[in-house]
């Protein structure tokens, strides 16, 4: 029979968070560095991450955790909407400075009639 057990039911277990990163948390006594770990496991290889996903979890030469997906962010616009308001479209290099100068130029309005220059996927903010 297969049972389903909790990690503190169990007394022993591996701990696994799913965090964007470790914050305040690397001052904690509970964390544990994890580069020895890896370099005494021959079947994980730390070149299979993209070093900026792991430079994540590193602090003061540790390594805290190790990342278990990426997410890639897309920015969608309306190139209509860009060019009735005489808003040049985003180009190759604009910065999060251009873009901000362009959502509050896109932004006008109010209540029923407001028009956003931007506005975040899933209250993403």
């Amino acid at each position: 029979q297969v049972q389903l057990v909790s990690p503190g039911q169990a007394r022993t277990a591996d701990c696994f968070a799913d965090i964007r990163s470790i914050g305040d948390s690397r001052s904690r006594a509970d964390l544990l560095d994890l580069q020895p770990l890896l370099d005494a496991d021959p079947s994980v290889s730390l070149d299979d991450f993209f070093p900026r996903f792991l430079d994540a979890f590193r602090f003061q030469g540790n390594l805290w955790g190790i990342p278990t997906q990426a997410k890639v962010r897309v920015l969608f616009y309306s190139r209509d909407l860009f060019d009735a308001e005489g808003v040049p479209c985003p180009e190759a290099g604009w910065t999060l400075d251009d873009f901000l100068a362009r959502t509050v130029a896109l932004t006008k309005g109010d209540g029923a009639e407001k028009q956003y220059g931007f506005l975040p996927l899933n209250g993403d903010a």
